[in-house]
C-alpha cells in the first residue's frame, strides 16, 4: 500500500496475545493509513497497552460484548492450524511462563464477576506451582521424609487428568497430562513475574518462545 491514500484509509487489526507480532503489524501500518483500530479478543499479555502506546484505538471485543449482554459462542470446529514451532524444551518452558503471566494479568484486568477471566487458572497455578511445593519444603524439618508424601499429589493428579483426557478421546492422554502438570512450575514463574512487576512498577516484557 502506498502512502498516498493515507488520509482516507484506515486499518483494523484483530488479535489476542500476539506480542511481538502485533508490534510488527502496527508498525507496518503506521505510515500507511490514517487510523488504526486494534480489535482485541481478551488479551492478557500486554497487547492492549502495546497497541495504545503505538497510537491505535483499542476495542476489547469479547469483554465489551459480554458486558453489553451479548453471548459469545465457540464453534466446535478447527478455525485454523498453527505451527507453534517448538523444537526445544526451553521454548516450551517460555511458552508456559507466558501463559502464567497472561493468566495473572487476565485475572487482574477482568477477574471480577461476571468475567472471572484467568481466576480459576491462577488459583491452580498458585496451588500446584507455589503452595504445595512450599508446604513440602516447610514441613521437611519437622516431618522429615514424610513431608515428601505431599508431593504424591502430583502423580495422582496426572492420573486424574489422564483418565479425563481418555474419556474425551485424547490420543496421547498420559503425555499431555504429564506436561499439563509439569507446566504449573514455569506458569508459576510467569505468574510471579507479573505480580512482581505490578508491585515494583516495572512491567515485564512480553515472553516470546520463538523469534518473530
Amino acid at each position: 500500500m502506498s502512502a498516498g491514500p493515507r488520509s482516507s484509509v484506515g486499518a483494523v487489526a484483530i488479535g489476542k496475545n500476539e506480542g511481538e507480532r502485533l508490534r510488527i503489524c502496527l508498525h507496518s501500518l503506521a505510515e500507511q493509513v490514517a487510523h488504526v483500530v486494534y480489535v482485541d479478543s481478551g488479551s492478557s499479555d500486554g497487547s492492549v497497552e502495546l497497541a495504545r502506546s503505538m497510537g491505535a484505538e483499542v476495542v476489547e471485543l469479547c469483554v465489551r460484548l459480554r458486558q453489553d449482554g451479548w453471548k459469545i459462542r465457540r464453534m466446535d470446529a478447527e478455525m485454523a492450524l498453527h505451527d507453534v514451532a517448538m523444537s526445544r524444551f526451553s521454548q516450551w518452558t517460555k511458552r508456559a511462563m507466558r501463559a502464567g503471566h497472561a493468566y495473572a494479568e487476565g485475572s487482574q484486568l477482568h477477574g471480577a464477576p461476571p468475567e472471572r477471566m484467568g481466576v480459576r487458572e491462577s488459583r491452580r497455578i498458585v496451588a500446584w506451582g507455589l503452595i504445595l511445593p512450599a508446604l513440602a519444603i516447610a514441613a521437611a524439618p519437622f516431618a522429615g521424609p514424610l513431608s515428601l508424601a505431599l508431593l504424591l499429589a502430583y502423580p495422582l493428579n496426572v492420573v486424574r487428568i489422564a483418565r479425563r483426557l481418555q474419556r474425551e478421546g485424547e490420543s496421547r492422554p498420559w503425555t499431555l497430562a504429564f506436561f499439563l502438570m509439569l507446566a504449573k512450575f514455569p506458569e508459576a514463574v510467569g505468574w510471579l513475574r507479573f505480580h512482581w512487576g505490578k508491585l515494583t512498577g516495572n512491567r515485564s516484557a512480553i515472553v516470546e518462545h520463538k523469534r518473530v
